[in-house]
């Protein structure tokens, strides 16, 4: 074949001497023996993987190809249905990993593959599995700003659920697809809707007298506690006390767009609840969150202690992917500035956009890539410079259908 000019050899490897010869030579395969080959020259590839994916190791680029030819062979697959949960689990380990590594596009597709090789039945015989798949889509389908699929499978674990707890992930990712939607009256509704659910009566108003006294004494137990006897107090793990703390942040996120002294009720209320009930994933967040508030009522000194306060209790949760960007965009863009260089402040950022890519918050992510071009810019980088980054990450944000939040940089 070489011989003949059908196959050039290139380093060690022979390859097709065009894509024309090589589609000229698949379309003599017939269409069911193609099928048969993706599916068993994918489960050969995949079995050679897993036992390193297995051990925690990270996933290659070999794991993604053996996972699109096993799925290419889906009308094999149905024919012997017994393979048909092994796929679907194969499916939601690729979506994990696809999440992973910021392709959200394919986790989601991984996603909606594992989904159609569950049984007719799966909620009643497959029921998490089928539930992992539905929440993983889900927040896919919320990093790609795809506000019906999320509602979608929100509405499907809700009619299927067997008891509450286990739609509020899916209802976690619907707040935060509307929210990112900029459908901040729904995003509320939706978060105040759930916290009623877990039992909590939401204050979101006060008068500014019951409101200085509730800070005046939640500073007050703060400078009381020193750094360390925050951070060694004890992990809560009731469930319940996680997911409401989570909704009381998807909660702030939201407010922030619309009625902010709202925004400052919930913010104490969720600083009460660590410090009564101990430390979630959510707490770092309160403690930031908290310190800004701090600041901007002219305490600069407590709220730069708050911030830091918040990295330290991240690290220690040991929450540095979930949280870092949207950590970042906090302590560094709203409370460090008046107490750090911005130079340092403006890699913090960058390290921040690339947390955010990898857990998925590309909201986040891409607040952090502004900051980080404006303060590079304010700390001596050219403008040329700075204007080529804004406007390739513009594209490639676009490309993805996101916002380009990084145009706001321009103004500089």
């Amino acid at each position: 074949a070489i011989k003949k000019g059908f196959f050039i050899e290139m380093e060690s490897k022979i390859n097709f001497v065009h894509d024309k010869v090589q589609q000229a030579a698949y379309s003599l395969i017939p269409q069911d023996q193609r099928e048969k080959d993706h599916l068993r020259f994918g489960l050969a590839i995949c079995s050679s993987v897993l036992p390193s994916l297995n051990e925690g190791n990270n996933p290659d680029d070999v794991f993604f190809v053996a996972m699109n030819q096993i799925n290419r062979g889906a009308s094999e697959i149905a024919k012997d249905p017994s393979r048909k949960p092994m796929i679907a689990e194969l499916n939601l380990k690729a979506a994990v990993c696809a999440m992973k590594l910021s392709d959200f596009s394919s986790a989601f597709n991984y996603c909606v593959h594992g989904v159609r090789n569950l049984y007719e039945d799966h909620w009643q015989s497959q029921y998490d599995l089928s539930l992992q798949l539905c929440d993983q889509g889900a927040q896919a389908a919320c990093a790609l700003g795809n506000v019906k699929m999320v509602k979608y499978l929100a509405s499907k674990i809700h009619a299927n659920s067997r008891k509450y707890e286990h739609e509020l992930p899916s209802l976690y990712f619907t707040a935060k697809t509307l929210r990112e939607s900029a459908l901040y009256e729904e995003a509320k509704d939706c978060s105040l809707g759930v916290l009623r659910n877990l039992g909590q009566h939401v204050v979101t108003l006060m008068n500014n007298d019951s409101l200085v006294t509730r800070i005046q004494k939640t500073k007050s137990m703060l400078v009381i506690l020193d750094d360390a006897a925050i951070l060694s107090m004890k992990q809560v793990e009731e469930d319940r006390v996680i997911w409401t703390m989570k909704f009381y942040l998807e909660l702030i996120y939201t407010l922030q767009h619309m009625q902010s002294s709202k925004m400052v009720t919930i913010s104490i209320q969720m600083m009460d609840m660590t410090l009564n009930n101990g430390l979630c994933c959510t707490s770092p967040l309160a403690f930031a969150i908290f310190g800004y508030l701090i600041v901007s009522l002219g305490d600069p000194f407590l709220g730069y202690r708050m911030g830091k306060l918040a990295i330290n209790l991240m690290r220690k949760l040991d929450l540095v992917v979930d949280l870092s960007s949207t950590l970042t965009s906090i302590v560094y863009g709203l409370i460090s500035w008046a107490h750090e260089p911005f130079q340092s402040i403006a890699e913090m950022h960058l390290a921040g956009h690339s947390s955010g890519n990898q857990s998925g918050d590309v909201s986040a992510a891409g607040w952090n890539y502004q900051q980080y071009l404006i303060l590079s810019f304010v700390s001596g980088e050219k403008l040329p410079t700075v204007k080529s980054k804004a406007l390739s990450f513009a594209k490639t944000q676009l490309a993805q259908k996101q916002k380009p939040v990084a145009y706001n940089a321009l103004s500089i």
